[in-house]
């Protein structure tokens, strides 16, 4: 197909062309997973790839279902490969990535297309304890958020309902496993500490406190549970800062420049301070650096998410006087599902609350934030 020459040139036929190629690249790449089926590990590996792509791609544009059903199909594609007795040879890089963006979906919360948790709850991996030592940076990052990816899928299958014991105690199990890892890691003399793993190192921290904390108090429990890790939800905060000021003096400095990554990042942990914090002055910090750092991180926006933080403590504070200082557990947010729409410019967030302590029931606070930035939208 030859590009529409420069006379002719308009957006709609940009997009006309460009829609045309993405559809040939889909049928390419499906050609390219059913021809790997004679063995070749060459095009299951291309098709892969370019399932990432398209993965990445959906989410920048905010076609998040369709992201999703890309996602859904190559996690089907490793799982059934890895359990093929002489399965193909998958680069361990490559699963990686999959791993990752299956957090950064589960994490993303959007009503008008939830995770897909129907479609794959048979494929969640067995957990099981990780190694006592790594060999670098990057094997301990990727065994933190498979543990992450499991417990978040945990979580969202049970709904509003509590995590099994089992699981908790089995994830808890794999993290006291991972600490010591990191333990023995950093006491070996070769451990590698040069300034270009200072990033790595930080994420790897927030994601440990995030899920300690998701542990011990136990997902879908009480929210005041949390108020006992006020502590340890700061460290997040400082962490976080750290990582947006490098040396900045000021906010503004830092959050000059625009970002966006396909990975995940600090976009989540200081969404997750900013809701789960109910101390009045750092949580609303979070919101700040979130309002200001100008980020996004696959399908989650840094200005969006501060909206939608900046919603749910009004949502808790509602009532309270300058003098209160505590939320009570029937006032907390325990669930936010929210959905974009793009086209009106707005969110629509929707908290799960309880109506009753005692009989566990539910009730959802709904409304709409206006939200027209298009900070790195297609």
């Amino acid at each position: 197909m030859v590009l529409p020459a420069d006379s002719d040139f308009d957006t709609s036929k940009l997009r006309r062309y460009a829609l045309l190629q993405y559809n040939q690249a889909v049928k390419r790449t499906q050609i390219l997973l059913d021809e790997s089926c004679d063995g070749s590990e060459e095009k299951l590996v291309k098709g892969l790839v370019t399932c990432i792509l398209f993965v990445c791609y959906e989410n920048f544009i905010g076609n998040y279902g369709i992201s999703y059903m890309h996602l859904q199909n190559g996690l089907q594609i490793i799982t059934k490969e890895c359990r093929k007795q002489c399965g193909l040879t998958i680069p361990k890089d490559i699963i990686q990535v999959f791993k990752r963006l299956d957090v950064q979906a589960i994490t993303f919360g959007d009503a008008k297309v939830p995770y897909p948790d129907n479609l794959c709850k048979e494929h969640i991996d067995f957990l099981t304890a990780p190694p006592t030592g790594f060999g670098s940076i990057e094997d301990s990052l990727d065994v933190v958020l498979h543990l992450c990816r499991w417990m978040f899928r945990r979580e969202a299958y049970s709904n509003t309902c509590p995590v099994a014991h089992e699981d908790l105690a089995s994830a808890s199990k794999a993290l006291a496993c991972w600490n010591l890892g990191m333990d023995n890691y950093f006491s070996a003399p070769n451990a590698r500490r040069n300034g270009h793993w200072e990033h790595s190192i930080a994420l790897l921290k927030m994601y440990q406190i995030i899920m300690t904390i998701i542990i011990v108090t136990g997902a879908h429990g009480q929210e005041t549970l949390h108020d006992a890790y006020s502590h340890k939800y700061g460290e997040v905060l400082a962490l976080a800062e750290g990582l947006l000021l490098d040396g900045r003096v000021s906010l503004s400095a830092a959050s000059s420049n625009r970002f966006f990554s396909f990975d995940i990042g600090v976009i989540f942990p200081l969404f997750w301070v900013a809701i789960k914090l109910r101390q009045s002055q750092p949580r609303r910090r979070a919101v700040e650096l979130l309002g200001s750092m100008h980020h996004q991180e696959g399908a989650w926006k840094s200005t969006s998410a501060a909206k939608v933080a900046q919603f749910v403590i009004d949502v808790e504070e509602e009532g309270m006087s300058k003098d209160d200082c505590y939320i009570p557990e029937i006032a907390r947010v325990h669930l936010v599902n929210t959905t974009a729409d793009l086209e009106r410019g707005e969110i629509r967030v929707s908290c799960v609350m309880r109506s009753d302590i005692d009989d566990c029931s539910w009730y959802n606070r709904e409304g709409r934030i206006p939200d027209r930035t298009g900070l790195l939208r297609a």
